[in-house]
Formats: structure tokens, sequence, C-alpha cells
């Protein structure tokens, strides 16, 4: 209830700060109802065990607060420091920022991190020199750190890996990492030269009208691009070596690009197909 907070700042430090709310308590965070504008982590934060078992999709990020749908409120964004290697569940959920850009010391972004950010339209994963793992983890409803946000441009600078629990369990049921029923518009994909992999269904389900494949990509699996409605051009460049593609997880033999109602397709490089072991059907 501060009501003229409007920026928060966690100075530097190498250890990292416990928040959330505690049981018996609404289960909303510490600044809950303070419309916040600007908020800047040089600091690792951390959730206290009941905010972690007990979050949800109701208003309880850990800087969402209900002054946030004010029409006249301009959000001025989020910063994050090199100590920022996490990135929780719901911690950015609800806040009515326009962008964001994911550091490259960020190594894990967890499910719903940024859910309901009916603002978020631009997404840019900075350059870094290891994997970020994402996905949702045991126990969540199966959805992506950015459901519910309405991306209209991602770019991806960076290699994607998926935490165990999303690889074990992702489907074709809206959970790719950046799929969303909010998303009407076309979205942009950009892939950077560090990206190397593109898991399944990373894609799955944005409306993307087209997608580059640079050269340095060494494979995409399958489902990497189900049920790009939109999707009509795929352009592979270029590359030192050949692009592996095709049916990589034993029962889903479904290749990149199944449901994407493809018009245009350049291939300026080697393709090795792959099938799962022992399954040598003719695919579909």
């Amino acid at each position: 209830g501060c009501e003229s907070l409007i920026e928060v700042v966690f100075s530097d430090c190498e250890n990292p700060v416990t928040i959330g709310f505690q049981p018996g308590t609404y289960e909303y965070g510490p600044f809950y109802q303070s419309p916040l504008k600007h908020i800047s982590l040089a600091r690792e934060i951390a959730l206290t065990d009941a905010y972690a078992k007990a979050c949800d999709d109701d208003d309880e990020g850990v800087f969402s607060n209900k002054h946030s749908s004010d029409e006249n409120l301009e959000f001025l964004g989020v910063e994050m420091g090199a100590n920022i290697k996490t990135i929780h569940p719901y911690m950015f959920s609800d806040i009515p920022m326009t962008s964001i850009e994911i550091p490259g010391n960020v190594t894990e972004i967890k499910d719903y991190a940024f859910y309901n950010c009916q603002s978020l339209t631009n997404l840019t994963f900075a350059d870094g020199t290891s994997d970020l793992t994402i996905g949702f983890q045991p126990s969540s409803d199966q959805r992506g750190p950015f459901y519910q946000s309405p991306l209209t441009r991602v770019t991806v600078n960076r290699n994607l890996v998926h935490s165990k629990a999303y690889a074990a369990a992702c489907d074709d049921d809206d959970e790719g990492i950046f799929s969303t029923e909010r998303n009407s518009q076309n979205t942009t994909v950009t892939l950077g030269s560090q990206v190397k992999k593109i898991p399944e269904f990373t894609f799955s389900k944005l409306p993307v009208n087209s997608i580059v494949i640079p050269g340095t990509v060494a494979a995409i699996d399958n489902d990497a691009f189900t049920t790009c409605t939109k999707l009509t051009s795929v352009t592979i460049e270029a590359g030192d070596e050949p692009l592996t593609i095709g049916y990589n997880t034993p029962g889903n033999d479904d290749g990149p690009f199944i449901d994407c109602p493809l018009t245009t397709v350049v291939v300026n490089r080697d393709i090795n197909y792959t099938f799962p072991t022992g399954d040598l059907d003719t695919p579909d």
C-alpha cells in the first residue's frame, strides 16, 4: 500500500535476498499495491519456501500489484545486473512492461516467470557464454515462462535448452516456450549466431509468418515449430556443417514443421534427416 512508491533498487551484493510471502498471509508479495514503474536488480533473489510452494496466477508475483492495471501508469522497465542467475516463478508476472532483455548471466528462467504481462511484446535474449535453461517445473500447469504475454518480437542470441521437467512433459497443448493464447498478431523471430540447436516445441503455436535458420544452427528437433498456423516461409542459410533435422524423439514421429502451411522452403546446405532408433517407417 505504498501508493507513491514507483522505484525499487536492490544494490549489488554477492548474497541473495530472500523475498516473498509467509504462511498465513494473503499470499501477496512485499510490494503489493505499490505502483512500481522501475525495478533494478543488482543481486540474486531467492523465494521463501512458502512462496515457492503457494504462488500461482492470482496476482502473486514478487513485484505484481493491483495498481499495475492503471492505464495512466507508464512502466519504465526492469534492469537485471550481473549477479542475477535465476528468474523464479511469477517473479515478474502481471507487470505492465512492454519489453525485456534477459542478460547473458541469467542461466535459468522458471515457469510463469513473466506470466500475464499483458503489454510485453518485445523479448530479447542477450549473448551469453552458457546455455539458458528454460521451461516449466514439476507440479506446474505446464506452461512456459511467457504464457499469456502477447509477444510480437523474439530475438534469441544464445542457446536455449529445456529444463528436465519440460523436456519430459511438453507436448502440443499450448506448451511451447513462447506460446500464448493472447497473441493474435504476427510474431517476428530472429535467431543469432550463438543458437546451435532448436529444441522441440520451442516456437510451437507462435503466429510467425517466416523464419530464417542461421548457418550456425546444427540441429532442429521434431515439433520445434509445430502448429505455427501462419508459418509459410522457411529459409535454411548456408553453413559449415549439415543441418540435422527430423524425428529426434521416439514416439513423437513428427517433423519440426508439422501443421505449418509452408509455401516456400529455401535450403542452402545439406540436411541430415534422422529417425528414432529402430524406426525406419516411411514418414507421413
